[in-house]
């Protein structure tokens, strides 16, 4: 619960929002590999590991803007 005695709902909504949009470039700025950008080494282990890795940013902003969303609801709810 946000209490909103302090800042005003909207200014809240509003500074939610935008995070949520900047999050939300930020997802689609994450460069996904691709095996022709990595040099082969008799197996595919780079190219897994960076794989990998921006898979767990994918996930890890995708939380962010989930979190993000839940409470830009939580105030919308309680503003009145």
């Amino acid at each position: 619960m946000v209490n909103l005695n302090g800042s005003a709902a909207q200014d809240l909504l509003d500074q939610y929002a935008e995070a949520s949009r900047a999050v939300e470039a930020a997802l689609e700025a994450i460069p996904m590999p691709h095996g022709r950008d990595y040099l082969p080494h008799g197996n595919s282990i780079v190219y897994e590991q960076a794989r990998a890795q921006a898979q767990t940013w994918v996930r890890t902003l995708a939380t962010l803007r989930d979190q993000l969303a839940q409470v830009h609801a939580q105030v919308y709810q309680q503003r009145r």
